[in-house]
C-alpha cells in the first residue's frame, strides 16, 4: 500500500519517489493478510553446513520427515533433530563422504542410503536406515563382479524390495534382509533407471530392438505394462529419450529430443493407442517441471499432476515501471512469477495465477487435492542510494491453490526476519536447482539445501511449523 509520495532532486533532476512504507508492495500485502489470519509460524529447527577451510562446495542429500523429527543426510552423514527442541537427537555416521543418492519416498519409517563402495564412481554400498532410531537395519555391498550403480542410480523401494539400477544390468534386495538378486539384460538392453509412481515399480531401459520406453511392475514383481518411445523415421533423426516420469495414471513424461541441445517436451501418453500428446515445450532451466539429468527417474520438483492437469511456473519476470500494475518508483524491487495449469488433454492454458509485484510462486508439492506453493521471500532493498530509502522486502508464505480455479489460500506465513534469514539458504522459488529442495507434511515446512555452495558456514535447512 502506498503511503506517501514526495520528491527527490539528484543532480538537478526531479525524480518522483514513492515511500511504500513498511506495508510494501502485493506480495507483502499477501503475506501480512496471511499472517494476521494465521499467526506467524515459529522456527523449529536452523541448522548450519560448517564447511572446512577454503572449501566451497558441501554434499548434501534428502531429507525427510518423521512424525516428531526432521532427517537430513549431510556430508558424510545422517542427521536427526528433535522438532520440539530443534537440538540433534541422533547422528550416523555414513561408511563414506560421497554424492550417492538415497531414496526419496520413505517405508515404515526406513531409507535406502548409497554410499561409495571402494571406488570414486559407484555407489555400491546400500544401507538400510531407520530415521526413527538412526540405527542401521542392513548394510550390503554389492558384488564386484556385477554392474555398479553409479551417482545417477537412485535406489527406491516398492513392496518387499529395493531396486537399483547399475549400466547394463540392476539390482533387486530383499527389503528384510538386504540380500541382492543380480538381473542382467539378456536382450542387451541398458540405461536402466527405477522409480515408484502411484503405486507401480516403474523401470526405463533402452533396448536395441523397441529403443527407449518403461515397464511397469506391481509389489508381486509382475509385469504390468510396458511402453516404448516411437522411434526416428528418417536417416539422421534423434530418437526422443526418456528423462524423467511425472505419473503413471494418467502418464506423463520428460523427453529431450536433440543431445547437442537442450530441447525438452513433456508428453501425456496414451498407451492403448500408441500416442502421444505434447503438453509442454521448452529446454531444461528454470522453468522446466524437471531436471533431465538427475538420479533417479522422478526428479520434477518445479511441476506437478493433479487430476488431468499439469502445474508449471513461469519463471521469475518483472513488470514493466511504466505498466499499471506496478507500484512505486522505477527502481522498486517488481518481480513476480505464476503457476498456471495445463490441460493435459488439450495443452491447452486452462488458467494462471495473478501477477502480483513482488509475488514468486514455486511447487512444492501435492496434498489434499491442492497445489503447494511457495511464496519466495525476497530481501529488503535499497531504492535510491542516495536517498538510502529502503524496501521492506517480502517474508516467504505457503498457500494451497485450488487446481480448478487458480486461487490461493494461505496456509503459513514465515517471519518476518525471512526476508533476511533465508538469503544463505533460498534465493529461488525454483526449487531443484543450486541444491534448494523443500518439504510439507500438512502443518510443517522445510526448506534445506542438496548441495551447498559456500566458503565457511553456511545455513542449510530451516523448519517452519
Amino acid at each position: 500500500m502506498l503511503v506517501a509520495a514526495g520528491v527527490l532532486m539528484v543532480a538537478g533532476i526531479v525524480i518522483w519517489e514513492f515511500d511504500d512504507g513498511p506495508r510494501g508492495t502485493g506480495g507483502y500485502r499477501a503475506w501480512s493478510a496471511a499472517a494476521e489470519k494465521l499467526g506467524i509460524a515459529d522456527v523449529k529447527v536452523k541448522t548450519v553446513a560448517a564447511l572446512g577451510k577454503g572449501a566451497l562446495a558441501s554434499n548434501q542429500g534428502e531429507a525427510w520427515f518423521t512424525q516428531t523429527h526432521f532427517v537430513h543426510r549431510k556430508s558424510g552423514k545422517v542427521v536427526s533433530y528433535e522438532i520440539a527442541t530443534g537440538k540433534i537427537a541422533w547422528e550416523y555416521r555414513l561408511p563414506s563422504d560421497d554424492r550417492c543418492p538415497s531414496s526419496a519416498e520413505q517405508v515404515d519409517g526406513r531409507v535406502v542410503i548409497t554410499t561409495g563402495g571402494g571406488s570414486r564412481i559407484d555407489c555400491a554400498t546400500l544401507t538400510l536406515l531407520d530415521i526413527g532410531t538412526g540405527k542401521k537395519v542392513w548394510q550390503t555391498e554389492l558384488p564386484s563382479s556385477g554392474p555398479r550403480p553409479a551417482k545417477y542410480d537412485a535406489p527406491v523401494v516398492h513392496g518387499k524390495r529395493v531396486a537399483i539400477s547399475a549400466g547394463r544390468g540392476y539390482y533387486l534386495l530383499d527389503l528384510a534382509t538386504g540380500v541382492p538378486e543380480t538381473v542382467e539384460s539378456t536382450q542387451g538392453c541398458r540405461g536402466f533407471r527405477f522409480t515408484v509412481v502411484d503405486g507401480l515399480l516403474l523401470a526405463r531401459r533402452v533396448c536395441p530392438a523397441t529403443g527407449d520406453g518403461l515397464e511397469a511392475f506391481g509389489e508381486a514383481g509382475e509385469s504390468v505394462w510396458q511402453w516404448s518411445l516411437p522411434q526416428a523415421q528418417g536417416k539422421g533423426e534423434n530418437w526422443p529419450k526418456l528423462a524423467q516420469v511425472l505419473s503413471a495414471d494418467p502418464l506423463v513424461v520428460m523427453v529431450t529430443l536433440d543431445p547437442s541441445s537442450r530441447d525438452a517436451e513433456i508428453w501425456k501418453v496414451d498407451r492403448e493407442f500408441g500416442r502421444q500428446t505434447t503438453v509442454w515445450k521448452g529446454t531444461d532451466g528454470d522453468t522446466s517441471p524437471c531436471d533431465p539429468h538427475a538420479p533417479g527417474l522422478r526428479h520434477c520438483p518445479r511441476g506437478a499432476i493433479i487430476g488431468e492437469k499439469l502445474v508449471l511456473h513461469t519463471g521469475r519476470a518483472e513488470i514493466d515501471p511504466s505498466a499499471e500494475k506496478h507500484e512505486g518508483t522505477h527502481d522498486h524491487a517488481n518481480t513476480h512469477g505464476e503457476l498456471f495449469a495445463v490441460d493435459l488433454e488439450t495443452g491447452k492454458t486452462v488458467w494462471t495465477t495473478p501477477v502480483i509485484q513482488n509475488r514468486t510462486l514455486g511447487v512444492i508439492t501435492v496434498a489434499d487435492g491442492k497445489i503447494i506453493a511457495y511464496q519466495e521471500a525476497l530481501p529488503p532493498q535499497t531504492l535510491l542510494r542516495r536517498s538510502r530509502k529502503t524496501w521492506a522486502g517480502v517474508p516467504g508464505l505457503v498457500v494451497a491453490i485450488d487446481p480448478a480455479t487458480g486461487r490461493d489460500t494461505p496456509l503459513m506465513a514465515l517471519p518476518s526476519d525471512s526476508t533476511t534469514s533465508l538469503r544463505n539458504l533460498t534465493g529461488t522459488s525454483s526449487f531443484g536447482h543450486l541444491g534448494t529442495s523443500a518439504l510439507w507434511d500438512g502443518k510443517r515446512l522445510a526448506l534445506y539445501n542438496k548441495r551447498s555452495y559456500a566458503i565457511g558456514p553456511t545455513l542449510d535447512a530451516v523448519v517452519f511449523e
